[in-house]
């Protein structure tokens, strides 16, 4: 096949406006498809040379995978070494238990599995993985297992009929990428045989089954539609596009045009991609994704903040010096049989044994739970606080578990999403300590609201069936009191609080974040009239404070670094989150006679909100209160179990109405 820069020019295409959507840009919110812009191109390059291969009747399998482990494993094993050094360095016992489990499943190329099974790509657990990006490589090295015998399978019993072939598994390929993706968006983004088409795209590419275009308008033409596709592609998606499925055709079939429209004619920007800057972004891009992520990774971790735009640059810029080198002094070397290592069997011994000696450093930090002796006993303790749980938390998650006295009709019901299960447990003791009894329902990401629909769920009804359930159970057990706490802002605004990693809450259908208060509104109203349906007392518990970072992490590692990362967020700035929430909260409340208490009364004082107070870690993450957390509510709720509820409550709330507009007010319930 002949070399062609402008392939090389497309990689810098990809390459980039990935780095972009992982450094945080938001103009690029559909960076990510950059990946599939690689998985054209090499569907098109390997499907070329196996096909020449087949034609010289010299294809080899081992010959095959020879070249796939010079291409892959040298600049791979490299960053594998430096991820390892670094993450045993910096992080902390769990995360590094996960690094250990993601080391091991990357040497196994099956690393897409295993994340597809812990979040999704644009979820907030995603980020704290420093091998995440390997997942396209396993999706590549999984097709490349079966691929090569497929082709050579058609050329030796179905006559050379390549296209028939793979037009047929393109098309189940791309039906079962659109099926899967409508409710497993998970599965979906990260599976290789939802993904396979896009490979095979290229590989079709290859087949020619379209005569060049020889005319030069028609292949410019071609070649800016393409292009067209691909910026349209960077810039107008985003985490909450149904992706793969058919979204996937807008940069798919724009990286075809591109590699279609210059394969007779050079296009202009076929000469565009063939400058040498361009091509040596090209060139260097495999090392380039390889290491950006980690370095990102690694700097956000030890700083525990997002970077500024200086420092987004800054690394960048090292990622950029760091593929470089690699390409020169890993890739290169290795490639081709006059390279370091020239024989096949020194080479795939070397793999081997490079490899095996990876997993079990793997194997090793994940059965080690990360090897928590490298730190003192200050360090442990803080990051022990991320299981300062309710302990039925994992058990009630998703149920409705009771609380409280045994042998007692429930007189209350608290209801939410995962922020009702954190502050369950003062329930839980108000509960004790009164003699009486209880119900928790709480899901993670459902609100408390009658006929909420998640559009950034693989299941938009879900949190519809849970809010039945609940009713149901409300209806049957006469529940006398019902209290609603959620992550209210989240849902309202439909975004996190200031740069905290993870996708947005999504109410409507067109997927817009901006769109969300209407829907929020209406479906509170409604979920107190029904409930009031029900001739019972509805409470609302307004949002506890949100931080943007993980606490005990956070805090474990400015007494291990020496850092000064705040551990507070001001009042002024939880109130201006809370704005539309509690506005709404007082017109409810006015409305229609509900309840509402402030948490934030108990938590902050008169000008900031902390994450610790004395010895007491207040969170088990950036949002979530700890079990010591909650039981600084625990007074403020006590009131509302007996039948003195509605008198204290009713005398409260006027004051706690004016500290929630009013940072100066300064109203505590303990």
């Amino acid at each position: 096949m002949k070399h062609r820069p402008d392939i090389d020019g497309l990689r810098a295409v990809a390459i980039v406006p990935v780095l972009l959507f992982h450094a945080g840009i938001s103009r690029f919110s559909g960076g990510y498809v950059g990946v599939d812009v690689f998985f054209v191109i090499s569907g098109y390059l390997i499907t070329n040379l196996i096909l020449d291969d087949i034609s010289k009747d010299r294809f080899s399998v081992a010959h095959f995978y020879e070249r796939r482990v010079r291409r892959i494993l040298p600049a791979l094993l490299t960053v594998m070494f430096g991820t390892a050094l670094l993450g045993y360095r910096l992080l902390m016992p769990d995360d590094a238990q996960g690094l250990g489990q993601s080391v091991l499943a990357t040497m196994f190329f099956c690393s897409n599995i295993l994340f597809s099974k812990q979040s999704g790509y644009f979820q907030a657990p995603a980020e704290s993985k420093p091998l995440l990006h390997t997942w396209s490589l396993a999706v590549e090295e999984q097709f490349y297992i079966l691929y090569p015998p497929f082709l050579y399978l058609v050329s030796r019993f179905f006559r050379k009929r390549y296209a028939a072939a793979l037009v047929t598994v393109l098309a189940l390929s791309f039906v079962y990428s659109v099926k899967l993706v409508t409710h497993h968006r998970s599965t979906a983004f990260y599976s290789s045989p939802a993904r396979a088409w896009e490979l095979l795209l290229g590989g079709l590419l290859a087949l020619h089954v379209i005569s060049p275009l020889r005319n030069r308008i028609a292949s410019n033409s071609a070649a800016f539609l393409g292009l067209g596709l691909l910026g349209y592609s960077f810039v107008h998606f985003s985490g909450s596009t149904l992706f793969p499925g058919a979204s996937a055709l807008c940069p798919t079939l724009g990286t075809a045009l591109l590699i279609y429209s210059a394969e007779a004619e050079r296009t202009v920007i076929a000469n565009v991609l063939s400058i040498k800057p361009i091509v040596f972004l090209g060139l260097i891009s495999y090392s380039l994704y390889l290491w950006h992520w980690v370095l990102l990774f690694f700097f956000k971790y030890y700083l525990g903040r997002s970077l500024t735009g200086w420092e987004i640059a800054g690394v960048l810029g090292i990622s950029v010096l760091a593929a470089s080198l690699s390409w020169k002094f890993v890739e290169n070397p290795f490639r081709g049989r006059h390279g370091l290592i020239r024989s096949r069997k020194q080479l795939f011994a070397a793999a081997t044994l490079a490899s095996v000696a990876f997993a079990s450093f793997g194997g090793l930090l994940y059965m080690r739970h990360g090897f928590p002796s490298r730190f003192d006993s200050r360090v442990l303790a803080l990051l022990a606080s991320k299981g300062d749980v309710w302990n039925t938390r994992n058990a009630c998650r998703e149920q409705i578990c009771g609380v409280g006295e045994r042998g007692v009709a429930p007189s209350f019901l608290l209801w939410g999403d995962s922020h009702a299960g954190a502050i369950a447990p003062a329930f839980e003791y108000a509960a004790e300590a009164n003699h009486l009894s209880g119900l928790v329902a709480f899901s993670p990401g459902c609100a408390p609201l009658l006929d909420l629909k998640r559009y950034d769920e693989d299941d938009p009804n879900e949190c519809t069936r849970i809010g039945q359930r609940v009713l149901h159970r409300i209806m049957e057990d006469h529940i006398p009191t019902v209290f609603l706490h959620a992550r209210w802002a989240l849902y309202a605004e439909g975004t996190r609080f200031r740069q905290e990693p993870g996708p947005p809450a999504l109410l409507t259908r067109d997927q817009t974040p901006g769109e969300d208060y209407p829907v929020f509104s209406s479906l509170l109203r409604r979920t107190i009239v029904r409930l009031q349906g029900q001739h019972l007392t509805v409470i609302l518990i307004a949002s506890v404070p949100e931080f943007g970072i993980e606490a005990p992490t956070v805090l474990a590692r400015n007494v291990l670094y020496g850092t000064e990362t705040t551990t507070q967020v001001s009042l002024s700035d939880f109130l201006a989150r809370q704005a539309r929430t509690f506005q709404l909260f007082r017109e409810v409340a006015d409305q229609y006679g509900v309840q509402v208490v402030y948490p934030h009364t108990s938590l902050c004082d008169a000008t900031s909100c902390n994450v610790i107070r004395g010895n007491d870690v207040l969170y088990v993450d950036s949002n979530h209160l700890s079990l010591h957390g909650a039981m600084y509510v625990e007074s403020a709720i006590a009131p509302l179990l007996g039948n003195s509820g509605r008198t204290v409550v009713s005398l409260l709330n006027n004051d706690l109405r004016q500290s929630a507009t009013d940072p100066s007010a300064s109203v505590h319930l303990k």
